[in-house]
């Protein structure tokens, strides 16, 4: 089964999510930093990662952490351009989201998608599904 990295400093607000993808038999990883995502993402086999842009740089990356979750993402694909990325956030700066797209990373805004729909975002990129064009 694919492997999931779930990269938010606030874990406990996507806990039915990550329940509902550990319950479909998907292995899932967490941290709370980008950082720990950069290197899980990058010592790792990850097929999916959800990763907010508001949280802790951790200790590697620094910077704002208003945008920490990008200097990951950059990071990550910088090592990995074809790496399936969805980003879970409540930022809502249409800036950001066009520097998403254009990255090919798939944006869900935190509390206006159900759980159940929010996994088969991740379970289309985590399979190889979703293409980004």
């Amino acid at each position: 089964m694919p492997t999931v990295l779930f990269a938010d400093d606030e874990l406990d607000k996507i806990e039915g999510l990550i329940e509902i993808v550990k319950s479909e038999g998907y292995t899932v990883l967490t941290c709370c930093d980008a950082s720990s995502a950069v290197r899980l993402a990058t010592t790792r086999q990850i097929d999916c990662i959800v990763i907010d842009v508001m949280m802790d740089p951790g200790s590697d990356l620094g910077g704002d952490p208003q945008v920490a979750g990008l200097a990951a993402i950059d990071a990550i694909l910088k090592q990995r351009p074809k790496q399936g990325i969805i980003c879970c956030s409540v930022i809502g700066d249409q800036t950001i989201v066009k520097q998403l797209k254009r990255r090919g990373v798939l944006y869900l805004k935190k509390g206006e998608m159900t759980a159940d729909g929010a996994f088969r975002m991740i379970e289309a990129k985590a399979t190889g599904r979703y293409k980004t064009q």
